[in-house]
């Protein structure tokens, strides 16, 4: 009692009374017509929306709780103008609400808004705002949009076999009642998660809101930024323009200095001579810049080492038999352990009928879950996922993963049927054989050019083990597997930072040529020099050119990056803070940094060539323009000597 006697719920109690006097609104916007629970303060997009909320428990508990308390329960007229109290306590009201917050892929007939007549406008309410057939027939109908996933919700049931509630696996979502089941299934989330994963055919509209607003803006800004380097590197295109402006200026300036000098006194006009020119038009000052002779070289020997199109398909044609044999020994495991499950009925066994009961409301039972794929999946690592493959040097790294800790005898086994299927498949092409270690399945091709393709086999369980338990189960070394699964890592880490920086891919490209061509830098692996070229890249102000790039690296190199006591370079990939020069001595550091000094002389000097082991370019730069000196000249001819002949002094 002392509640209802209360400022507050005297506040809302005339609150209500007044919204109950005023009677509904509907906006004449588009887009805005939709169902609502003024009881709840709920907006609903359509018809089934609305009924299963009218039907949840969260609606039914504030009816019982206005109705205990005896406040007035809203009713609100319906969009075909009849009134009355529908399921619930509560009619299909419609309010001037936001738009909707999902879109549906359906029909072109907006049904889930209320009746409509048969002219060419749709009476709202009380007659006080129309929408145009157009404009409904411009709206999505979530009724038309057929449910899809079905099959990926699952049921649980009670004692007595009736669905209590149901989990999406898809969405990984659970709910209670069975028409949100089938509004879950018409939803974009849902269809979304559907084409990621199941079908990528399925048409899904773009959600309209605040992501969309954000991926223009970063759309804007990227194409701001393109623009500006695009007129850094190609001329403005208004060069033309202020060119013309100052061609004006000075040519004016050129009249009024000339004017006196050029004046003809006898013919009484003015006349221009022959060593006097006006200013040019097109000053040298709007000629393109030409490319840094360092850019030029640095962009001739990344094409001398990027892999051919016969490297190329090679490489595809290596890597789709390796995936497709796989996949084929993964299903031959797969149905053999689902073989050993079931078990065969004992002989002499009588079957029994059993008589039929009386409720058929049971479920049957479900079948046995099946057993987890000894081969889980396949994935690229390595040069093959990152795109730094090289010419000559065609190198290929698979990863299978495993549920379980691999073996030598499944890796054995591996290689028995992967190597049956294959010579199936392709005939004398390839060449299988395991590693020096004994770990590892190696294909070779056996046709030009020639491709060498890794499989190891790792799982997610050795990281819960440690090197003691790999003794027990004939189980393959611990180092080797979590060595793969951070080349799984590598790959990740890479096509997210790495691979969209400018300039960055031909420089690690550059790098890796170098480490094969001199002994001193092989020491460095393929990961270090990633990360390297990528801290020093992204650490620049504004995206650099292959030429500036590397002197940046080198001058990061030369400054004592590797050396003992050094900053050095954190393993982006690890937990446990690492550096990732740990693997290199003393000695071998201070050879590398020596060398990258050295090329930094080189390269000071105008001989980027011989870093890159390569003939120098022909410049492309401006023609010099020398002029003799008018001093030398007097004294050559003075002298009366020649280039290459001296006269000999008189005595």
């Amino acid at each position: 009692m002392e509640h209802l006697e209360g400022k507050n719920h005297k506040k809302k109690e005339a609150q209500a009374k007044a919204a109950e006097s005023s009677g509904p609104k509907l906006s004449s916007a588009p887009g805005l017509r939709q169902l609502y629970c003024q009881l709840c303060d709920i907006a609903c997009t359509g018809t089934d929306t609305y009924a299963a909320h009218i039907r949840g428990a969260k609606h039914q508990k504030v009816l019982n709780l206005h109705t205990k308390l005896g406040k007035p329960i809203p009713e609100v007229q319906s969009a075909d103008g009849t009134g009355g109290r529908g399921e619930g306590g509560m009619m299909t009201g419609i309010k001037k609400v936001g738009p909707a917050k999902m879109n549906f892929i359906g029909g072109s007939q907006l049904t889930t808004t209320g009746g409509t007549d048969g002219g060419n406008t749709a009476e709202i309410a009380d007659g006080t705002s129309t929408l145009s057939r157009d404009e409904i027939e411009g709206q999505e109908d979530v009724s038309d949009v057929q449910p899809v996933g079905l099959e990926y919700i699952e049921e649980s049931r009670n004692e007595t076999g009736s669905a209590v509630s149901f989990h999406c696996k898809l969405c990984n979502c659970n709910f209670t009642d069975p028409l949100a089941k089938i509004m879950h299934t018409k939803g974009r989330r849902h269809r979304l998660n559907y084409k990621q994963k199941v079908d990528p055919t399925l048409p899904v509209s773009m959600k309209p809101g605040s992501n969309n607003q954000k991926f223009r803006q970063t759309m804007k800004a990227k194409r701001s930024r393109d623009d500006y380097w695009r007129r850094h590197f190609y001329g403005d295109p208004y060069r033309q323009e202020v060119e013309e402006l100052r061609y004006e200026k000075e040519y004016l300036k050129w009249q009024l200095s000339h004017a006196l000098e050029r004046y003809d006194w006898l013919t009484c006009s003015y006349s221009m001579a022959p060593s006097e020119s006006p200013p040019s038009l097109f000053a040298p000052v709007c000629r393109q810049a030409p490319e840094p002779q360092d850019d030029q070289h640095v962009k001739a020997k990344h094409a001398s080492i990027y892999p051919t199109e016969e490297d190329l398909a090679a490489v595809q044609g290596t890597v789709l038999d390796c995936e497709s044999t796989l996949k084929f020994v993964s299903d031959l495991f797969a149905s053999a352990s689902e073989a050993q499950n079931v078990q065969p009925p004992a002989t002499g066994a009588v079957d029994v009928v059993d008589e039929p009961k009386e409720s058929s409301s049971e479920a049957p039972p479900a079948p046995p879950p099946a057993p987890p794929r000894e081969l889980k999946a396949v994935v690229r690592v390595g040069a093959l996922s990152k795109g730094l493959l090289l010419h000559g040097n065609l190198n290929l790294e698979l990863i299978v993963l495993c549920s379980n800790w691999p073996t030598f005898d499944l890796l054995n086994r591996v290689m028995e049927e992967f190597t049956k299927k294959l010579n199936e498949t392709a005939p004398d092409k390839y060449a299988v054989s395991l590693s020096p270690e004994g770990v590892d399945l190696v294909v070779t091709s056996l046709a030009e050019p020639k491709t060498t393709c890794t499989v190891s086999l790792t799982s997610l369980s050795v990281k819960g083990g440690s090197a003691k338990d790999q003794g027990t189960g004939g189980r393959l070394d611990h180092g080797k597997c979590l060595k793969s699964l951070a080349a799984l890592r590598h790959a990740k880490w890479f096509q997210g930072k790495a691979s969209c920086l400018f300039s960055c891919v031909i420089l690690v490209r550059i790098l890796k040529d170098i480490c094969h061509r001199i002994p001193t830098w092989s020491h460095l692996s393929d990961w270090s020099l990633e990360v390297l070229a990528e801290k020093c890249l992204s650490s620049c102000e504004e995206p650099l050119q292959p030429g500036a790039g590397l002197r940046c690296i080198l001058e990061c190199i030369s400054s004592g990056l590797l050396l003992n006591g050094g900053p050095g370079l954190y393993d982006p990939c690890e937990k446990d803070p690492s550096d990732i020069f740990d693997c290199l001595s003393s000695q071998q550091k201070e050879d590398i940094t020596v060398s990258a000094q050295h090329a930094l002389r080189l390269l000071a000097l105008g001989q980027i060539y011989k870093i890159l082991d390569m003939e120098p370019l022909p410049s492309t730069g401006f023609p010099a323009h020398r002029r003799k000196r008018q001093r030398a000249a007097d004294c050559q001819a003075q002298q009366g000597t020649t280039v290459g002949n001296v006269q000999p002094a008189e005595n």
